[in-house]
This record gives C-alpha cells, structure tokens and sequence, in this order.
C-alpha cells in the first residue's frame, strides 16, 4: 500500500483504515512534504504554539483522536510510554483530535483526565487530517525531517475490530516504528 523505500512502513491495513495504491499515495506524500514546509505554527489546547514540524535529525508523530473513541482511549497509556520514552530533542509527538463538536475546555479535560503528555491540537475543520492523510482514529503517522512519512497506521494490536479487544496482543507498531 506504501511504497516510499525501505524504511516506509504502512500498517493502515492491519487497522482496517483505507488507502491510496500506487501513484495517489507518492502523490499524497509529495503534497504533505510541500505543505510542511511551509505549514506554520498550530495552537496547542494549553494555549502554546508548536510546529507541526520534525526536529532537526528527528522525527514528527502526529496520532490522530476522538476523546469519545474507546480504542483513542484505550491506547492513551502506549502513546504516554511512546512519549516519554523519547530521546529528548528526536521526537515531537502530537495528538491531533478529531472532534470537530467538542468545545476547548472539554478536550483539556479529556487530555488532563488521560494524563496525555504530549501537545494536542484540535483540528474541527479536519485541515490536518487531510494534509497528513488521516483515515481513523487512532491512527500514526510518522515524519522525518525532510518530509519523508516513515510510517503510517496503527498503534498497535490491542484491538483487532472495532470494540472487540485482542485477548493476547503483541504487536507495538507504532512504536517499532
């Protein structure tokens, strides 16, 4: 499904998300390389600025949420790990919520409530999703400095359908990745 050399990784098929084949998807990644370079800083739900950019030599996770998505729950404790586990400087994560309905307050209430600590952006219009290629929630997407998405899908294998949890998972993609 991904194509885009050997440390590419797309994983959208595992997590029953839909996808470009071929040319749409180089297309696609060509248009997110193009607008990250000039895409600007975005307002964090604790009010800061952050730049949807990766560090120099590092690399930008965007994950993609609901704050009313059980499985965006339910991973939230893999994605606190992913993040602090980091080395400092080489990972700028970023939730980016969904919910297009839900009011400022309501999403630093869930993220405080989650203990979530990285910065989150609420995207209502869905301009980020698009840029980045969201399909889903939860969903990755993995960046590296120059641009070059390394890694697209799911978190991991804690749920094999939508609200049937996986008795023995073992998978960790998103942070393999």
């Amino acid at each position: 499904l991904l194509a885009f050399g050997p440390r590419t990784r797309d994983n959208s098929k595992e997590s029953g998300s839909v996808g470009s084949i071929g040319g749409g998807f180089v297309m696609a990644a060509l248009v997110l390389a193009a607008a990250l370079a000039v895409l600007g800083a975005e307002k964090t739900l604790d009010g800061k600025s952050i730049e949807l950019k990766a560090p120099r030599g590092g690399i930008l996770a965007v994950v993609y949420y609901s704050s009313e998505c059980p499985i965006s729950n339910g991973v939230s404790p893999e994605l606190i790990a992913i993040a602090k586990a980091a080395p400092a400087g080489r990972l700028r994560m970023v939730g980016i919520c969904v919910d297009f309905d839900a009011d400022e307050a309501a999403l630093r209430d869930h993220a405080a409530e989650y203990k979530l600590n990285y910065p989150c952006v609420a995207d209502r219009s869905g301009r980020l999703v698009r840029m980045f290629g969201g399909t889903m929630t939860p969903e990755a997407v993995v960046v590296d400095d120059r641009g070059t998405v390394l890694y697209r899908g799911r978190i991991n294998d804690d749920y094999l359908e939508r609200g049937k949890r996986n008795a023995t998972p073992r998978v960790k993609d998103f942070r393999d990745a």
